[in-house]
């Protein structure tokens, strides 16, 4: 390829991954990536001029936002307009720990995955594994003091807060109705996000809805909290608090 060749696939591939976030390995804009060391040198280039991340899995190719110095992370203000109703940080944070306690139903050993494969996870799980969660630090919270809060750089309190003054769900004419004065509402707008990425499919019932995974899931999620060392290591912390909550709540079963 010549030095145009490159850059103009470069460019296509920049920008379709920039709108789609992933792109199968045998896209069409994809093999130049795979066949070609330029094409793949310049894209590194582009990636780090613009604080993105390229990510090779096993059958997607993904660019991630990186944390800190990315010129398309978005600002509190633009989470308000993105997510259309989230009001305050501190819902944005609730659907941070939902998120991470749906993280870690998923990154687990085989087994707990193949079933969550095939039965998925209902909202009402994601609910119960919340408010465990969330009363849990609640309490290591008060036993120290706020340490615990100061500790892991957690909004506990207001979480704790916010959570507890929500009702599960709302129903009209039998029929579960989200809104966002209600957990299930809460959930439902964080899996939107996930499923407007293509990376979760959620089947609604009269009573609840359940989120199953589709494989690109699992290759963000290693993509992202795997291969990146400070988010690894918060990460992985946060996720052995909520394994623990989930251990201590079994053995008390």
């Amino acid at each position: 390829m010549n030095e145009s060749q490159i850059q103009t696939a470069v460019a296509r591939l920049y920008f379709s991954l920039l709108d789609n976030k992933y792109l199968p390995i045998n896209h069409e804009l994809v093999i130049p990536y795979l066949d070609h060391q330029e094409v793949r040198a310049c894209l590194k280039r582009f990636a780090d001029v613009s604080g993105v991340k390229i990510s090779m899995q096993s059958s997607y190719l993904h660019m991630l936002v990186q944390p800190n110095n990315c010129i398309y992370s978005s600002s509190i203000s633009q989470m308000k307009s993105i997510i259309k109703t989230y009001e305050s940080r501190v819902d944005l944070y609730i659907m941070g720990v939902i998120w991470m306690v749906l993280f870690s139903e998923t990154d687990t050993e085989m087994s707990t995955k193949i079933r969550w494969e095939n039965e998925g996870i209902s909202y009402q799980k994601i609910v119960d594994l919340t408010t465990k969660t969330l009363n849990h630090w609640k309490e290591k919270n008060n036993e120290t003091n706020g340490q615990f809060s100061d500790d892991w750089s957690l909004a506990i309190d207001q979480m704790f807060k916010k959570w507890r003054l929500l009702i599960d769900s709302k129903k009209t004419n039998e029929k579960i109705v989200y809104t966002k004065n209600t957990r299930f509402g809460v959930i439902d707008i964080a899996m939107k996000q996930l499923e407007k990425d293509k990376m979760v499919i959620i089947r609604r019932f009269n009573q609840t809805s359940i989120i199953t995974p589709v494989p690109v899931f699992y290759e963000r999620l290693n993509a992202r909290f795997h291969n990146m060392d400070k988010i690894e290591s918060r990460y992985n912390m946060i996720k052995a608090l909520i394994d623990d909550i989930k251990v201590q709540d079994e053995a008390g079963a």
